[in-house]
């Protein structure tokens, strides 16, 4: 949780200085806590959809595609492990939507990628 913390906290700072190197190193942050989440831990959807929300900014700020990819397949994965009715699974949808909005605006279409194992349904 600590290290969620202080990569909201470099994040922020991103936010209103720019500075690159805080995102950066709210992303490394984020790619920590992320690591000590495994598969049935009950953080690792926040975390996932933590890690997603910094390297869409990175994409953001300095244009990084692959960045963006990756925060979109996150985003999917946060959502797998919040199904309807949990009460985070807006958040998610809502992130996942930004990244592919993101990535429609990039390039004018959202890229064939694989959302069979993305639980899209909204109810």
């Amino acid at each position: 949780m600590s290290l969620n913390n202080l990569a909201n906290a470099l994040q922020s700072l991103h936010e209103r200085d720019g500075d690159i190197d805080a995102l950066n190193k709210a992303i490394s942050l984020n790619r920590e806590a992320l690591a000590l989440c495994p598969a049935l831990h009950p953080d690792r959807s926040s975390s996932l959809n933590n890690l997603g929300n910094t390297l869409q900014a990175r994409h953001e700020h300095v244009g990084d595609v692959d960045a963006l990819n990756e925060a979109i397949s996150l985003h999917c994965e946060a959502l797998a492990l919040r199904p309807a009715p949990h009460p985070d699974r807006p958040q998610s949808l809502a992130s996942f939507a930004d990244g592919l909005l993101s990535q429609f605006e990039q390039n004018g279409v959202v890229e064939a990628t694989d959302f069979a194992n993305c639980p899209l349904t909204v109810l």
